[in-house]
């Protein structure tokens, strides 16, 4: 005899331990994206640098091969208030705004540094405001990198610094929807379910959060379990993303005031 009482019971259970099974699983996911969002890093190369030109009075140069020093180092030839990377001749004199480096003994900021010039010599070494210096250093040109496994170089930019079209061309070509979104575009998916239907194989219908969660996190195999995981780390990259833009905004913001 159908007991109902019973199956409703039953079916509850059922419902209440899949409901904690996907709590659990989003929970952990959760951790997994926030820890690595927060601490990893890409593999970059080990850059290696020749000897820092140090100047210092008394020091057997001329100015011309100061200067041709600096322009290898990608210095600009005249002044750029409030930014360093370049440098002034003045006679005898060379003005330097110095860039910002990390040297063997720690961090060096950017400073603006006169040194003048004598019979092929260093004759004296001072600040922006006239104080003797008894030693200037100069950031070292890269000579060459050791690279990791997968021998990639890559330079990290802010988002700011990439060219507008650059992004724009991006996103109409790879998620056209990416500003309205949650992380997936339905309709993508859709299109990915018709594929798989027709071509007996997943294709397509990732948006880029999802694209950055593959490749960030999971392997390139074309699994339903695959795609799954990576649906449910998509929607929690872009609210993660959305609270870190938030935050962001609000330091910038009160740092101007």
């Amino acid at each position: 005899m159908f007991d109902r009482a019973k199956f409703w019971r039953y079916a509850r259970y059922s419902v209440l331990t899949v409901a904690l099974l996907a709590a659990s699983f989003t929970l952990y996911l959760d951790f997994r994206v926030r820890s690595e969002f927060e601490g990893r890093r890409f593999a970059l190369p080990a850059r290696i640098y020749a000897r820092p030109l140090e100047l210092h009075a008394g020091l057997r140069i001329a100015q011309i091969d100061v200067v041709r020093e600096l322009q290898e180092a990608g210095y600009g030839q005249g002044p750029r208030e409030g930014d360093p990377g370049w440098f002034a001749n003045d006679n005898d004199w060379l003005e330097v705004a110095v860039r910002p480096f990390v040297f063997w003994d720690g961090l060096q900021p950017a400073k603006r540094v006169r040194v003048a010039f004598e019979g092929g010599a260093v004759k004296a070494v001072q600040d922006a405001e006239g104080r003797e210096l008894p030693l200037a250093r100069l950031e070292p040109l890269a000579i060459g990198g050791i690279y990791p496994a997968n021998n990639e170089d890559r330079v990290l930019v802010r988002l700011s610094e990439v060219p507008k079209p650059m992004v724009q061309a991006l996103i109409a070509n790879e998620d056209r929807n990416f500003y309205s979104h949650h992380g997936f575009d339905l309709r993508g998916i859709a299109r990915a379910a018709l594929s798989f239907l027709r071509l007996k194989g997943l294709q397509g219908g990732s948006t880029l959060t999802q694209q950055l969660v593959k490749n960030f996190f999971l392997t390139p195999e074309r699994t339903l379990s695959r795609k799954i995981t990576e649906l449910f780390m998509a929607v929690l990259s872009s609210s993660w993303r959305c609270c870190w833009k938030s935050t962001t905004t609000r330091t910038r913001s009160s740092r101007r005031i």
